[in-house]
């Protein structure tokens, strides 16, 4: 069953799309909102995927995007992090590992984040020898049984992980995520291997889950009004919303699915006290019977992944057709300031508004063909060269052009002003 989780995953993006696409928007996002003096960094950056995966750059994107202006980025801090001497590897998988003497200040907003102060929680770094060395020696060998055991979906979840930061005083956090800092996971000391590799497949999960819902359609437009879910196995009053609920369910898996992979390998160690690898499977089933009863909630992508993490046959969701057998009259306008990236690998096009409110939408490659022709063209003249371009015989393309409309007119790509 190694291989079920990666599968999935496959079925919405092949691993090193999901990856281009999440660079893209990260790269169209700077390439908008970066401020003057950025720019020479900015195009360092473009050239790089250890910076552009930065998770202070991105982290920085992030803060502009909400601010709607340019946001300062900490670019000392994403070239010393990025770029720093110390990396766990094991075999082809490698990821950066905090060693800086100064990440702790460059960090330290993402420390205060977990209560207390900037000072209640601390990294270990090269300055903390012997222990830095022997943690990290600890790791390695959690990455090397998640790779023994879990291979392909380690491979899976890894290169979704841009830095690990090793904690000294952990103010009892076993293993952290922060959705505001994409790509950066907080490990505590681990006990053992077992310990190890159960860190780094639950919050490589969360990574993936990040860059998943980033890409794909998981909520819809009534997703915010969804009752929360109580999770029992957490104090009274803990509700969660529905996409942290999609994404424990999605971390749970990827943990149950480690648990059974390492059930009778050669050494296999207890688990501890505080592992969840035990109660992931009950969790798995808790957690997406609630996501079934509401899975109105839910975006097509979401549904296609809560069905087939519970085994229950998923067939991928594709977009719905308008009715309409042919385009209506209609005066049709993309909108004035949009920009466009192909991905030729995949054929995704990403297109991001550069006005406020600054929006980013990734289309299938008919719908981004489209949205292009239409930027130049009149309706009528889009579909006669989407016809072509597409090798469609007059009333396909106008079928076709008639189901995609409504999706870039609902997305406020296109304006249609129907004539009378």
């Amino acid at each position: 069953m190694t291989a079920a989780i990666p599968e999935l995953h496959a079925r919405l993006s092949q691993p090193e799309d999901l990856l281009r696409a999440r660079r893209a928007l990260c790269r169209m996002a700077m390439q908008l909102l970066a401020a003057d003096e950025d720019r020479t960094s900015l195009n360092e950056c473009v050239r790089s995927p250890a910076l552009l995966d930065s998770p202070l750059l991105r982290h920085a994107v992030h803060e502009a995007l909400a601010a709607g202006a340019p946001s300062r980025c900490d670019w000392v801090g994403v070239r010393t992090l990025a770029n720093g001497p110390r990396r766990l590897t094991v075999a082809e998988l490698s990821v950066a590992v905090v060693s800086h003497p100064d990440a702790r200040h460059m960090l330290a907003d993402v420390l205060s984040r977990f209560g207390g102060g900037p000072t209640a929680m601390s990294l270990l770094t090269a300055s903390s020898e012997p222990r830095f060395s022997r943690d990290l020696t600890s790791l390695t060998a959690g990455l090397e049984l998640a790779l023994t055991a879990s291979s392909a979906m380690i491979h899976d979840l890894l290169p979704h992980v841009s830095l690990v930061a090793i904690l000294n005083d952990a103010a009892g956090v076993r293993s952290a995520s922060l959705r505001e800092y994409p790509g950066l996971v907080l490990v505590a000391s681990p006990q053992s291997a077992l310990a190890a590799a159960e860190m780094l497949v639950h919050e490589a999960a969360h990574q993936k889950f990040f860059d998943l819902a980033l890409v794909h359609d998981l909520l819809n437009t009534v997703s915010d009004t969804c009752p929360p879910f109580a999770p029992p196995w957490h104090h009274a009053g803990t509700l969660w919303p529905i996409e942290q609920t999609l994404a424990a369910l999605h971390t749970y898996a990827c943990l149950a699915q480690l648990a059974r992979d390492v059930d009778g390998t050669p050494g296999q160690q207890p688990v501890d006290a505080r592992s969840l690898l035990p109660a992931a499977p009950e969790r798995v089933d808790v957690i997406g019977q609630w996501l079934i009863a509401h899975s109105a909630y839910l975006g097509p992508d979401a549904r296609f992944l809560v069905n087939a993490l519970l085994n229950l046959e998923p067939t991928y969701a594709q977009q719905e057709s308008d009715s309409r057998s042919e385009p209506n009259n209609a005066v049709v306008r993309a909108h004035p300031c949009l920009h466009i990236d192909l991905d030729a690998a995949s054929g995704r096009v990403l297109v991001g508004r550069s006005e406020q409110p600054y929006d980013f939408y990734f289309l299938d490659p008919d719908s981004g063909l489209l949205l292009e022709l239409l930027r130049e063209r009149q309706l009528e003249q889009a579909i006669r060269d989407f016809a072509r371009r597409r090798h469609l015989d007059r009333r396909q393309a106008e079928r076709l052009t008639a189901s995609i409309l409504p999706r870039l007119a609902t997305a406020g790509l296109i304006s249609v002003d129907t004539e009378e």
